[in-house]
């Protein structure tokens, strides 16, 4: 606190209390220590460190998940695969047993597991830092079926990590006569 003495000069108590700027450091100190103290969920582990650590490495998803490299690779390589199966022809991908065809060529297995059980012509390759890739083929039930015509037909594609039995993505096609 100042004021005017009879000199006109400014007295006060000098410097006894702390100034706003000195407050709001100190306060900015103290919270910045608790978020990096302090869990940002039951999961453990310091807040703001931890969410810089997670920055860094490209994960949101917590420590020994796949970076977001990887999660970029995985999706397209999914992308890639529904893409190739749903250029096939309907007659490649039918069952011969709901959809017999004379004369066509053999329809593909209804699951096949990649890389193990080989590409097919034209087909991207499972990339190495990926486990391995499942393709599923099936009949759609609809609602109307048409006699004499081949039932639509659900690709499914499934992609694993490495060592891991759970998809860690899946895509769904379906592909009809022309």
């Amino acid at each position: 606190m100042y004021w005017r003495n009879s000199d006109n000069m400014f007295v006060g108590f000098g410097d006894a209390g702390a100034s706003l700027i000195e407050i709001l450091v100190s306060l900015s100190l103290v919270v910045m220590f608790m978020a990096a103290t302090l869990p940002l969920s039951g999961a453990g582990g310091g807040g703001l460190l931890r969410l810089a650590e997670l920055g860094l490495r490209g994960s949101s998803a917590g420590i020994g998940a796949p970076s977001a490299k990887l999660r970029t690779v995985a999706w397209s390589s999914l992308a890639s695969e529904l893409h190739f199966y749903g250029s096939l022809a309907h007659t490649q991908l039918r069952d011969a047993a709901t959809c017999p065809l004379p004369g066509a060529p053999s329809p593909i297995r209804a699951e096949r597991t990649l890389p193990r059980d080989g590409y097919l012509p034209g087909e991207p390759e499972v990339p190495p830092s990926l486990g391995r890739v499942v393709v599923r083929l099936s009949d759609e039930s609809t609602i109307v079926a048409v006699p004499g015509e081949c039932p639509l037909r659900r690709i499914v594609v499934q992609l694993f990590l490495e060592g891991t039995n759970e998809p860690f993505t899946e895509g769904v096609w379906y592909k009809s006569e022309p």
